[in-house]
């Protein structure tokens, strides 16, 4: 007896589409039908779409061993491309791409909420819109759409995978341009919008200061004595002459009030007048 040997063989008819389309957060279940003898052995592999070249060892295996690969509360961010391969050890291995396309409702980013800028200048308003698919983005006013005009300037922008800058310039402000713009999006699974603020940008001149008022204080004269007891010297006679009243004699024990001596460590001593000059003589 001889024995039957067959490659494996993919059966596009049993198997997934080329293109899945699933909304996100659902359920997706990708079928790679194969037949051959010995039964081949199907593993899966995630293809991002930036990348070129692909080896059969180089590439992310995902899930199990299995003709079927089933995807549960899919995001967005599974968008990609998955492939089959099928292996049983005669001739080469085969394999099928199979891309799922992820779609979810628009949602809307603005870089920014509020504008201000002056009378006569020009402005640009940016808004960032996230979808799958793309069927339908605006920027309008009072529930108007805005077009094209010599004021308003709307350009698209394709900034990375399903998302866009819908961006809006308007130029020769004046003040009825002032006010509340909408930027909104909608697709056949939901719809979003947020509102822009552009208000005007006034400068003014600045008033001149008014003069500081001016604080008389009365002065506070302190007069500092130092000597040394061990050195026998004598100073020169001071003289401090007073207009309302006769000298204050140094030899009465001080009490610290205003107006007269106080003693204080390392043979320093401070006179203190608040109003009136003193008089002191010192021999």
């Amino acid at each position: 007896l001889c024995d039957i040997i067959e490659p494996p063989e993919i059966i596009p008819e049993l198997s997934s589409k080329e293109e899945v389309f699933v909304r996100e957060s659902d359920t997706v279940q990708l079928v790679c039908n194969v037949t051959g003898v010995p039964t081949p052995t199907v593993r899966w592999f995630k293809k991002s779409p930036n990348r070129r070249h692909y080896s059969y060892n180089d590439k992310e295996m995902i899930g199990h061993d299995g003709m079927v690969l089933r995807i549960r509360n899919i995001s967005r961010y599974c968008d990609d491309v998955y492939q089959c391969v099928a292996d049983n050890g005669v001739k080469l291995p085969v394999s099928r791409d199979i891309k799922v396309t992820v779609q979810f409702p628009p949602e809307i980013h603005l870089p920014t909420k509020k504008l201000s800028q002056a009378v006569g200048k020009e402005t640009i308003l940016n808004c960032e819109v996230t979808s799958n698919p793309s069927m339908y983005s605006a920027w309008t006013r009072d529930g108007i759409t805005i077009q094209n005009s010599d004021k308003f300037k709307i350009d698209l922008y394709e900034d990375y995978k399903n998302t866009m800058t819908l961006s809006m310039k308007i130029s020769d402000i004046q003040k009825p341009d002032f006010g509340v713009y909408r930027c909104e999006a909608q697709n056949e699974f939901g719809r979003d919008f947020k509102d822009f603020f552009l208000y005007e940008l006034v400068t003014t001149t600045p008033s001149p200061s008014t003069p500081s008022a001016v604080t008389t204080t009365t002065p506070v004269h302190v007069y500092v004595f130092t000597w040394t007891p061990s050195v026998r010297t004598y100073t020169p006679r001071r003289e401090y002459h007073s207009k309302d009243r006769p000298p204050l004699a140094t030899k009465k024990k001080p009490k610290g009030r205003n107006g007269q001596s106080r003693f204080l460590p390392n043979n320093t001593f401070y006179l203190i007048g608040l109003l009136t000059t003193l008089s002191v003589i010192i021999k």
